[in-house]
């Protein structure tokens, strides 16, 4: 048995191809501002910025494999054992800076989630969770592309939008539910700054309202 304590979640092979996309975005734009990732970092740490590599990477991989095409079927799984790997690596720098500095504040806000300690149920309620949003562009004017983390495959998420000030909950429209972790949306007026938020719903009841996710149409 390990001595070396493992209170955060840096397991991820449950996560579907494009929930773990979400996941790298978000963890880089946690890690961006961590106490952990500041000053000179240890070679074996990943950066926020190539976090966000990968990620792309990841999503280019996953598109050609889509023909099946063995060869870039092989690139996907073997970006995803290293993404994968990355992320395991900068939980356990979270944790022994935690340690080192007997700070156990440095584990909080960091993007992982505590490890579950009990046996069984995954998620206790799934309307008390928020699901990871992550919005950018689609490549051509006029595109945007939402990510969303689920935290279960079967998951419904209902999504809003607004060009206005996000603040004012009469500013909101609906964009529609989904049952899937990319949702693109076309046509969009260039130059206009977009906020978007989700939530999960649940056997008719809908949970609480994600933090918004904001981009500028390009």
């Amino acid at each position: 048995m390990s001595i070396f304590p493992e209170p955060l979640e840096s397991n991820f092979t449950g996560l579907s191809i494009n929930d773990f996309i979400v996941k790298m975005y978000h963890m880089a734009d946690k890690s961006e501002n961590h106490a952990a990732f500041k000053d000179e970092l240890p070679e074996y740490v990943t950066k926020p910025s190539r976090l966000r590599e990968l990620a792309d990477e990841l999503g280019k991989a996953r598109d050609a494999a889509a023909g099946h095409d063995r060869d870039r079927a092989a690139e996907k799984k073997a970006l995803l054992a290293a993404a994968q790997l990355a992320l395991s690596m900068n939980a356990n720098h979270i944790v022994m800076l935690s340690l080192a500095r007997n700070d156990p504040g440095i584990l909080a806000n960091c993007g992982y989630e505590p490890k579950q300690r009990s046996s069984g149920k995954l998620v206790a309620n799934l309307l008390d969770l928020t699901p990871e949003v992550f919005v950018k562009h689609g490549g051509v004017s006029g595109v945007i592309i939402v990510l969303a983390k689920r935290i279960r495959k079967t998951a419904s998420i209902e999504l809003q939008m607004t060009d206005q000030d996000p603040t004012v909950e009469t500013s909101w429209n609906g964009k529609g539910i989904y049952i899937k972790s990319r949702i693109e949306f076309k046509d969009l007026e260039p130059a206009k700054r977009l906020h978007l938020r989700a939530r999960y719903h649940e056997e008719g009841r809908q949970g609480r309202w994600s933090s918004p996710a904001s981009i500028i149409v390009l």
